[in-house]
């Protein structure tokens, strides 16, 4: 029977928590961005450029961890692992797209991007709003099994997948499945190097920022309008590099923040939405000014703030399994040795 690794929910990597936690704090400002792109707030040219620069990487770089977190936790047979991702992947999906669906199809008329409830009985072939994620994410975990046991497939399927998002329709469902399995191959493929990689000193740092700025200058000479063309994957390499550089390196209350944020990664995620979103309605309805920056830092804090301080209390409460945001407690284990010693 094919063996693979899984993450565990007792097997984590400091530093890669940090990781996710600029990671999600990313997703949550470009969506905050997007949010005022769509209520005509954030007009000026510039914001487009920071808007395709954090969309090169930000989602290739959840793609990468989730391929390394795979190779974490004890071995698992193939079916094992992927009834696991049902509850942890496949559950939250069709959960909290039904969740926000619902809420934003009542809040039509106060929304960017009205939802219809009919929308909801799409979600089968496609995914609404930021979901798509979680919809791609396990598809590329029912590659795992084959993938680890057809290991020089690896490179080939990372490669194949960046030249088919070449060619698919820009910013589509299958464009985003090419693209994004491409990074979860390459986890996969790095996972051993980019979990004992030692921490480094600030010039590789700043290095990997500067080719990160060169080569983003260069796709959007090549793609202004697709981050996910192979011309923008240099970008999404060198974005990858700095992210885990910079998390590697963190220390202190930086290093503490970012680690927060990454363990409550997937709550954020589904939640996060909602809240920047409402953060940029009640702002608009007290007449506040539009100032890009005031909806930037009140959506992003409440964005990424509120789902973080309801991940911690129903992690206090034991209630983050049953909605999909952890893994389901493992059942008691019986001595079966003191059993017998009793009998006897």
């Amino acid at each position: 029977m094919t063996q693979v690794a899984p993450q565990s929910s007792d097997t984590r990597v400091e530093w890669l928590d940090a990781a996710r936690g600029i990671g999600i704090a990313l997703v949550v400002f470009g969506h905050v961005l997007r949010g005022l792109f769509g209520a005509q707030i954030a007009a000026d040219p510039y914001w487009k450029i920071i808007d395709y620069t954090i969309y090169t990487f930000h989602m290739p770089l959840f793609f990468l961890l989730a391929g390394v977190s795979v190779t974490l936790g004890r071995p698992q047979s193939a079916p094992q692992f992927i009834k696991s991702k049902l509850w942890t992947v496949a559950y939250p999906y069709v959960l909290w797209s039904v969740i926000q669906g619902g809420i934003m199809a009542a809040m039509a008329s106060h929304t960017n991007s009205p939802y219809r409830a009919t929308d909801l009985l799409a979600i089968g072939w496609a995914p609404i709003a930021q979901f798509w994620f979680l919809y791609v994410l396990m598809i590329c975990h029912l590659t795992m099994p084959i993938l680890t046991k057809f290991k020089p497939l690896i490179p080939m399927v990372a490669l194949g997948g960046l030249a088919a998002s070449n060619f698919l329709p820009t910013d589509g469902l299958a464009q985003n499945l090419s693209h994004s399995i491409s990074f979860y191959a390459g986890g996969i493929w790095l996972a051993e190097r980019i979990k004992t990689a030692p921490r480094g000193n600030r010039f590789w740092m700043v290095a990997a920022l500067v080719a990160f700025a060169l080569c983003v200058a260069l796709a959007l000479a090549l793609t202004p309008s697709d981050y996910s063309h192979v011309g923008a994957a240099p970008a999404a390499i060198a974005g990858i590099l700095a992210t885990l550089l910079i998390a590697r390196n963190l220390k202190g209350r930086a290093a503490a923040l970012c680690t927060a944020l990454g363990g409550a990664s997937m709550t954020i995620y589904v939640l996060h939405i909602l809240f920047g979103a409402g953060a940029r309605i009640a702002l608009m309805k007290l007449n506040a000014p539009d100032n890009v920056w005031l909806h930037l830092i009140v959506g992003v804090i409440v964005g990424a703030g509120i789902p973080y301080l309801i991940h911690r209390e129903l992690a206090a409460r034991n209630l983050l399994w049953p909605l999909g945001l952890a893994p389901p407690p493992k059942p008691p284990k019986i001595d079966l040795s003191s059993r017998k010693l009793k009998a006897s």
